[in-house]
Parts: structure tokens; C-alpha cells; sequence
């Protein structure tokens, strides 16, 4: 559906997104994301937006479960109004990890994340 749109209205999204990891230990993570994305579409409509966000996970030793929270906001601003909307999002839930001993071996097999703004791995907003 998301693609049609872009599609019918060739809408163009550039963004700038970074992610930062601590492992405290192998099996509890701190994690942090900031991003800057500015949506362009061919009828004259233009947005810029920031995000941010904060997570933390935890593995217990021997278990498939990971434990995570985390925080996402974010804002968008189109150029047609005056209206800047601002959106905070906080969500808690539980990971099945199958064939990672650690949170720190899970995340090392994973090359490559999707930093899409509106739909990727991070996002937990949808404006």
C-alpha cells in the first residue's frame, strides 16, 4: 500500500539515520538512534522530520527469551500548515532468539540494518 502511494505521487524520502550499541555484558544491551529525514513529493508537498530513540535488552544465561524496552519520538513538520506534529512512543516486549548464544552473537550475524524512517528496524512510529 505505502508503495502505491510513492508510486502514484513520486514521492521522494532521503534520510540520515545512526544507531549506537553498548553491550554492557555479552547478554544485556544499551542502544541509542538519531535521525534526520526530509520527504519531497512532485505536487508541491515537502516535510522534514528528526527521530530519536533510546533501548535497552536483556538475555538471561541459557534461555531463548531476550527482554527489551524502548523509547521512540519523533517529529514532522510539512510545509503547507503550521502544525508541527511530535510523537512519543513506548514499547516493552520479548524477543525469541533462535541460534544466537548471546544478544552480542545475535547482532554480529546481522550485517546490515533496514534505517528506514518510517519503516525500518527502529521505527516504532508511524506518522
Amino acid at each position: 500500500m505505502a508503495g502505491d502511494y510513492i508510486d502514484e505521487y513520486d514521492t521522494q524520502v532521503y534520510y540520515a539515520h545512526a544507531v549506537a550499541t553498548a553491550y554492557i555484558n555479552p547478554n544485556f544491551l544499551v542502544a541509542g538512534d538519531f535521525g534526520v529525514y526530509h520527504v519531497d513529493e512532485n505536487f508541491g508537498y515537502e516535510a522534514d522530520g528528526l527521530r530519536w530513540g533510546a533501548m535497552i535488552e536483556a538475555k538471561p544465561e541459557g534461555s531463548l527469551l531476550s527482554y527489551f524496552a524502548r523509547y521512540q519520538g519523533g517529529t514532522l513538520d510539512w510545509n503547507d500548515d503550521d502544525e508541527n506534529n511530535v510523537e512519543h512512543i513506548v514499547q516493552a516486549g520479548i524477543r525469541l532468539n533462535f541460534g544466537a548464544v548471546t544478544l552480542q552473537d545475535r547482532d554480529a550475524a546481522v550485517g546490515l540494518l533496514d534505517l528506514n524512517p518510517m519503516y525500518g528496524a527502529n521505527s516504532a512510529r508511524h506518522f
